[in-house]
């Protein structure tokens, strides 16, 4: 199935560090995938992750968050310094 590309990528892994007087607890970085299996989500494809609707995307998105939140107790909305949508490297209009 062919698709048209758009000016946006998401981004597919979440970082967490944690330090503790400037020297990174042990077990961090940690890094999550958002296309990994998670609560009651599955593993995905990157490319179902970049066909997918956008409201489809964005429901993973909310879970994925809760999901770190849980599990780090951090409110990863708070710490992250990315956005999960960026400009994309490809071509907007291309149809891949």
């Amino acid at each position: 199935m062919a698709y048209i590309t758009t000016d946006t990528d998401v981004a597919c892994t979440l970082t967490v560090s944690k330090t503790e007087n400037g020297e990174n607890i042990p077990g961090y970085p940690k890094d999550y995938s958002i296309l990994g299996e998670f609560g009651e989500y599955p593993g995905i494809e990157v490319l179902a992750w970049r066909i997918m609707e956008r409201n489809a995307r964005d429901e993973r998105i909310i879970a994925f968050k809760e999901y770190v939140n849980r599990i780090e107790l951090i409110d990863v909305d708070d710490t992250s310094i990315n956005d999960v949508y960026r400009h994309s490297a490809e071509t907007p209009g291309m149809i891949v």
